[in-house]
């Protein structure tokens, strides 16, 4: 194997591998793989979803985003991120997700993200938390 070769297979297996196999295919969330999401709501439109349909509402943030502000939308479950593997697990992929982090940025892009490569139907709260809180102003502890 000639030098230029061996410079190549190197520079594959430490810089492009690791980002096509290994960190796609890794559901830790405090990593750099951060896809992104676009079917998303609005504060008002999850409204009126949980008054027709009672979707699965997760509450995704990261723990230290939850311990600053341990607050959940009315209806919502707290799974923290990491555990979102085994939550697929044992979930069935016929209900609707909607998952929302504080801002509404990669936490909940990436949880929806890997929600719909796992099958569900699944949607971000636009602005997160945050936008919830500045819509209705009822989110309860």
């Amino acid at each position: 194997m000639t030098i230029h070769k061996l410079l190549l297979v190197i520079l594959l297996s430490t810089c492009i591998a690791p980002v096509v196999y290994g960190q796609a295919q890794t559901k830790q969330f405090n990593n750099q793989y951060r896809p992104t999401y676009n079917q998303s709501v609005t504060a008002k439109q999850l409204m009126v979803m949980q008054s027709i349909a009672q979707p699965v509402v997760l509450d995704v943030r990261l723990e230290e985003d939850f311990q600053q502000n341990p607050v959940l939308i009315p209806g919502a479950q707290r799974l923290n991120p990491e555990q979102l593997s085994a939550w697929i697990s044992a979930n069935s992929k016929q209900e609707t997700v909607v998952v929302y982090c504080a801002g509404g940025k990669w936490v909940g892009q990436k949880a929806a993200f890997l929600l719909n490569q796992a099958g569900f139907t699944v949607h971000n709260l636009q602005g997160g938390l945050n936008a919830w809180q500045a819509a209705t102003q009822n989110a309860t502890p």
